[in-house]
């Protein structure tokens, strides 16, 4: 077995942390949106073009826009309910117009059926990205990068490190 290097690094900075607002707080599950606004553009990478239409019905986890590209991932809704609107807004970040999906819930919060429990472990790892992209998973960061892209690297330049990040934050 491999032997795993653990990196630290000094410096930076503490930031206060302010948790006497809300330390005396209990966590609350927050109601389901009225409305929801999904824009057709979520991440770094080509546009998502929308698969529902006004009218439809759809489930929390039904895909409501594909990719144009491998740099793209599929969209999906948060809530169940009827789509009432694709129109063109301002983008809620970048200072554009987009296409966006608006979904209205039922206050049912249904879930899609084809979405399930799976076990991950006999899965080869073409499976797992493969999986990883058509959930529409990418990176956390600014430029919301599609991860499945992020685990394909060129067969010249194999993975050899993993670097984790844990903050309190994340």
């Amino acid at each position: 077995m491999q032997k795993i290097k653990v990196y630290g690094f000094k410096g930076g900075i503490y930031p206060p942390e302010f948790k006497s607002l809300s330390a005396h707080k209990y966590i609350e599950k927050a109601p389901i949106p009225k409305k929801v606004w999904r824009p057709y553009i979520q991440h770094t990478g080509l546009k998502i073009k929308p698969t529902v239409k006004v009218g439809d019905y759809v489930k929390v986890g039904t895909k409501i826009g594909e990719p144009e590209g491998y740099i793209s991932v599929p969209m999906h809704a948060s809530i169940s309910g009827q789509v009432v609107s694709i129109d063109e807004i301002d983008h809620p970040v970048l200072p554009t117009r987009t296409l966006t999906c608006v979904i209205e819930s039922d206050g049912q919060d249904t879930w899609e059926d084809s979405i399930k429990k799976r076990d991950y472990e006999h899965f080869s790892a073409d499976e797992l990205k493969q999986i990883i992209q058509e959930a529409g998973i990418v990176g956390m960061g600014g430029a919301a990068f599609p991860t499945h892209v992020k685990l394909s690297p060129p067969p010249q330049k194999p993975i050899d490190s993993l670097i984790i990040n844990g903050c309190e934050c994340e």
